[in-house]
């Protein structure tokens, strides 16, 4: 369903269908629905730095990086000219330095470890500039990484401690918290529950803003367990790092460190997440050769999805309204 509405018609266009022809209650829950993330908990997403010499944000102290047979790279940003080592399990490694892969503006270093067995063990290291200034990072561990990028379906968040009120699961009351965006069923308990993973889950929100040119860094949460994370997290990508967890600690296989980084943008078309490159060579000179159905000369460039895109800020649509219009659509196409 996601996939069908997000790639066939923006949310702007279902928002105004629904809106003309769609049921009382879906048009009234569209037209007060500036406010629907308002009651989510807060969540605080920085900047990227801008210190001359850092690790990318990405990288943090109690992360997780992608064990063996992968080496993981840790890498960062230092000044033009200068040489960068790493120091880790008593090896010194050199850095190579060169340009950042986006705009070519600024000066990345980047050093792959040496492959490391997942464990629980917690590790350090130090990266030393030729300037004389050193940096660390301590406390991760080696395991798996996923990554959980997507629409609104995956940004779709837990919830808050008191969203969710079993008396009310027909939405009786619409404009109750779990009758928006946000709250998935039995929340409260689901986010007490989060902190018995705190010993081998780690958890990363990439900040939710955009740019229509390549970034070299974006800003983030930091590495978080998940009882600091909370319900602001992901609900699709928190059950499905839970659930491997859990399979992996109760069966034969090898229970390991996880960390999940959640990089999604609710409402966006496909041709969001592509590169220039890319959609250029999807154009040509007819019109279905054109990226989206608008054919707007703003949907034809790309953009760089380190948030939510400033023509979706005010996206308020809400799941029945769409499966009503996607369902109309479907029985008049029929």
């Amino acid at each position: 369903l996601s996939s069908w509405t997000h790639s066939m018609l923006t949310l702007s266009t279902l928002h105004t269908i629904a809106l003309a022809f769609g049921p009382p209650a879906a048009r009234d829950w569209l037209a007060d629905a500036d406010d629907i993330h308002a009651w989510l908990p807060a969540t605080t997403m920085p900047l990227a730095p801008t210190a001359a010499f850092r690790f990318a944000t990405s990288l943090g102290d109690g992360m997780v990086l992608a064990a063996a047979p992968k080496r993981a790279m840790v890498w960062g940003f230092c000044p033009a000219g200068a040489s960068v080592h790493v120091t880790f399990m008593n090896q010194t490694l050199a850095a190579k330095v060169a340009p950042d892969h986006a705009t070519g503006t600024t000066t990345t270093w980047r050093v792959l470890l040496p492959a490391m067995p997942a464990g629980f063990t917690t590790h350090g290291l130090n990266a030393s500039s030729s300037d004389g200034v050193t940096i660390s990072l301590s406390g991760f561990m080696f395991g798996e990484v996923w990554v959980c990028g997507g629409q609104s379906n995956m940004q779709y968040p837990l919830g808050s401690a008191s969203c969710w009120n079993a008396s009310n699961v027909n939405c009786t009351d619409r404009h109750a918290a779990q009758c928006n965006f946000g709250c998935t069923a039995d929340a409260g308990a689901e986010i007490q529950a989060m902190a018995a993973y705190d010993d081998g889950i780690r958890l990363f929100q990439v900040a939710r803003r955009s740019s229509r040119m390549a970034q070299p860094d974006v800003g983030g949460s930091g590495w978080l367990v998940p009882s600091a994370m909370g319900g602001r997290f992901s609900s699709v990508c928190w059950f499905y790092g839970r659930d491997v967890y859990a399979v992996l600690s109760q069966s034969n296989l090898t229970k390991v460190p996880l960390g999940l980084i959640e990089a999604d943008v609710g409402g966006t078309p496909d041709e969001h997440w592509s590169s220039a490159e890319a959609l250029a060579a999807c154009m040509g000179p007819q019109p279905w050769e054109l990226p989206i159905v608008d054919q707007s000369e703003s949907s034809r460039t790309p953009v760089v999805l380190l948030g939510l895109c400033s023509e979706f800020k005010d996206y308020g649509m809400y799941y029945m309204s769409i499966i009503f219009v996607w369902v109309s659509m479907c029985c008049i196409r029929q």
